[in-house]
């Protein structure tokens, strides 16, 4: 937490996590967009703060101290260019990720699809333009095949450069490929991750046009394939022309 006070109450509301507690100088409310990283806040007065809600724009705490002031109210934690309505994804014929969210929006600039394997660090693996202010509905296809499983969240930029993160959702392939890649797109690294039976084989990367530009032999399960010193534009890894993945360099 932001202070070592005696937090009581917590809730959600509008893309925002509010906590009040019951100790504290000027400090017994913390804020945080995702529930990890938290922001002390200043309170009305510093009452043994015991609960919070939200509802209809508003947070709403109740103390059980206080002289005439046991409720406080706050619409200033709430102006945020977002309102998470609803994220959940699904897998599509061909095992690729198709994440959708719907959210009322104001003054944002893009929204930043990650995802990951455990659920703690993320990577980007794409990103849409906001469609301008409103209630709007988003649909992003990860362009690789999922393998196993992954955990995906979306991260709403604002004009003024700030952030908010969805929910966390995550999907599973129980029929895995033999070969996937990770992250795609890519600025330049990715990493390849197969199965033991293509252990010692040779694995090309290629342009679109079928031009072999890397061959490297597989020693391991996972490796990494530099695409940095190549044009923006997509690419096949193949591995002995059995299987076949499109990766987008940006």
């Amino acid at each position: 937490s932001s202070a070592d006070n005696n937090w009581y109450g917590v809730t959600y509301g509008n893309g925002l996590f509010v906590a009040v507690a019951s100790s504290g100088t000027g400090n017994r409310v913390m804020t945080s967009p995702d529930g990890i990283v938290w922001t002390i806040r200043s309170s009305a007065a510093d009452n043994t703060w015991t609960s919070v809600t939200y509802a209809n724009g508003l947070f709403v705490a109740v103390a059980n101290s206080g002289t005439g002031n046991r409720a406080m109210t706050s619409g200033s934690f709430v102006l945020l260019p977002v309102n998470w309505l609803s994220i959940h994804g699904n897998l599509n014929r061909v095992k690729q990720a198709e994440i959708n969210w719907r959210v009322a929006e104001q003054n944002v600039i893009r929204y930043q699809v990650e995802k990951s394997s455990g659920a703690n660090s993320f990577s980007s693996i794409g990103s849409l333009n906001s469609k301008g202010d409103g209630d709007n509905d988003y649909t992003f296809t990860e362009m690789q095949t999922l393998t196993g499983t992954a955990y995906y969240r979306v991260k709403q930029i604002d004009i003024d450069g700030k952030s908010t993160y969805s929910s966390i959702i995550s999907l599973r392939n129980n029929n895995q490929p033999r070969i996937s890649i990770y992250p795609n797109p890519t600025k330049g690294l990715v990493t390849v991750m197969v199965g033991n039976n293509l252990l010692n084989k040779n694995v090309v990367l290629a342009d679109m046009q079928g031009k072999v530009l890397q061959t490297i032999k597989i020693s391991s399960l996972s490796f990494t394939i530099n695409l940095a010193g190549y044009p923006v534009g997509f690419y096949v890894i193949k591995i002995d022309n059995e299987s076949r993945l499109k990766i987008m360099k940006e």
